[in-house]
């Protein structure tokens, strides 16, 4: 038989991976060896001091093969080829390789339906050697995104619509990890208030009239801003207010109603009611009867002109 010299006897080899070598990852090598036919090779991992794994390599020269490497460390990789067709020569080639620790995006919104200007607190608790967070809410019904970074406690949605949210971490080895998750913002119950803003007996009626036909409302709180309030199914409501003023002069108040629909969201609007000068009318007159002509003498009495 013919014993190869070591320079015809050369095991090499390289990796293929560009990415970031972020565990659990899988990296690829290109078996680049020159080696008399008959040879046989194996993957030797060894990680730190802990005692190595032996793999066997399948495939020709020029062959590509993997390993996944499943967990963080500093790796010492060597690509042993032994020829048992001639004296058992035994070549290796090795390569240094760290797998830096992954990194894992979590967050956990309170709930996936919400009503427009409440917060949605997101309840972030990503994993891992995290240095960078990026935030971006996109509204999918118009494709409008914004982007936010770092550490978030909640985002408040101003316009009803579904969106996403999408958490993407980073460590700095450049490990990264995304998640996202979809939240519904459900439309406020908008409505026009219907009111007469002055009266003469301080009585005043109101109505609330829906924007969206289709929405249901669950009740409707009505605040008169006289320290009296009321809740009700109806739409419609009247109130009498008492002129603190008197015959003395006008008086106004400030009230508010809240529309409450079955998806628990809200919408209010302030409305102001002006009292008018309360007015009694009230006469005397010195005699009621008499021979004519008959003088009468008549005192007014009136309040409020």
């Amino acid at each position: 038989f013919t014993i190869p010299k070591k320079e015809d006897f050369i095991v090499a080899f390289d990796t293929l991976s560009t990415a970031p070598n972020c565990a659990p990852h899988e990296i690829s090598f290109k078996n680049n060896s020159t080696v008399p036919a008959g040879t046989v090779f194996e993957l030797r991992i060894q990680r730190g001091s802990m005692m190595p794994v032996t793999v066997p390599v399948t495939g020709d020269i020029n062959d590509e093969f993997s390993y996944t490497f499943e967990d963080a460390g500093d790796y010492i990789v060597s690509l042993v080829g032994t020829n048992n067709t001639t004296s058992g020569c035994t070549q290796e080639a090795y390569i240094n390789l760290t797998i830096h620790p992954s990194v894992k995006a979590m967050f956990e919104p309170d709930t996936d339906e919400i009503c427009p200007g409440q917060p949605l607190y997101l309840n972030e608790k990503s994993q891992g050697p995290v240095i960078s967070k990026v935030w971006t809410i996109t509204n999918l019904g118009n494709g409008n995104m914004s982007q936010y970074y770092n550490d978030r406690l909640f985002h408040i949605f101003n316009d009803p619509g579904q969106y996403t949210i999408e958490l993407m971490v980073q460590s700095a080895a450049g490990c990264t990890d995304v998640t996202t998750r979809t939240i519904e913002v459900d439309p406020r119950p908008e409505f026009t208030l219907i009111y007469n803003d002055t009266s003469c007996d301080q009585t005043f009626t109101f109505e609330v009239e829906i924007t969206d036909p289709t929405m249901t409302i669950s009740y409707v709180t009505w605040t008169w801003g006289d320290s009296q309030s009321e809740v009700t199914t109806d739409l419609e409501n009247s109130h009498t207010y008492i002129n603190k003023n008197g015959f003395t002069g006008p008086d106004q108040y400030t009230g508010s109603v809240t529309a409450t629909a079955t998806t628990g969201c809200t919408f209010t609007r302030n409305f102001t009611v002006n009292l008018l000068q309360d007015l009694s009318a009230n006469f005397s007159m010195d005699r009621s009867e008499g021979c004519a002509p008959l003088a009468v003498t008549f005192t007014d009495y009136s309040l409020g002109h």
